[in-house]
């Protein structure tokens, strides 16, 4: 029986609706970092894919002042994030491995990140992050990989965690090229990702 489906998440999110409420983690904290360093500002257009009841995005929200949008498939996630929410977090139901192009319009936004998602997914891939990001805009994923030991509660399932090579095989198959980032946090990974045609921005003599 598969239960990695919207029904579960709602389910899951309704019997566990503090797990992930409160003050923002020292996941979050990175997150907010490496989106500073890499030049975020108050213009940047910033997605969330797989947002859940939108921690990280009430987190960035204290630092970012545009708006910020998040996708998930659990309305019942959705409907948590919204009680933190305000008019700059925009709300969108759908799979992050098969958006509507209307929801989300192709090379929009400047950062896409993902907190804890992909791994959920049973056939992870990449392909709607690369879409919605503009040309010059990067994403940043954090999975927690099995390089860190052991096997994972992933929201209502458990998984075995994968290695860091192998997220790093199926990042760069959807298009991106990807560098690990090594931050000290406890079964949390980081990937910061770019388009690989920015390789070859202003090379053409």
């Amino acid at each position: 029986m598969d239960t990695n489906t919207p029904e579960t998440y709602n389910k899951h999110f309704l019997t566990e609706p503090s797990r992930w409420a409160g003050d923002p983690d020292k996941v979050d904290v990175a997150f907010i970092g490496l989106l500073k360093e890499l030049g975020m500002n108050d213009g940047s257009k910033i997605i969330d894919m797989g947002c859940g009841q939108g921690r990280t995005m009430v987190a960035l929200r204290k630092h970012h002042k545009g708006i910020i949008y998040g996708v998930d498939w659990s309305i019942e996630g959705l409907n948590i994030a919204k009680r933190s929410a305000d008019k700059h977090m925009v709300f969108i139901v759908g799979d992050i491995s098969k958006l509507n192009g209307v929801d989300v319009p192709d090379k929009q936004m400047d950062y896409a990140i993902s907190v804890g998602t992909h791994e959920h997914l049973e056939k992870p891939d990449f392909k709607e992050c690369f879409r919605v990001l503009k040309d010059t805009g990067i994403f940043i994923a954090c999975i927690p990989c099995s390089d860190k030991g052991g096997w994972v509660k992933y929201g209502p399932q458990w998984g075995w965690r994968k290695s860091i090579e192998y997220w790093k095989s199926i990042i760069e198959r959807d298009g991106f090229s990807c560098e690990y980032s090594n931050i000290p946090i406890r079964f949390s990974d980081f990937f910061i990702c770019r388009k690989y045609n920015l390789r070859f921005m202003g090379d053409e003599s």
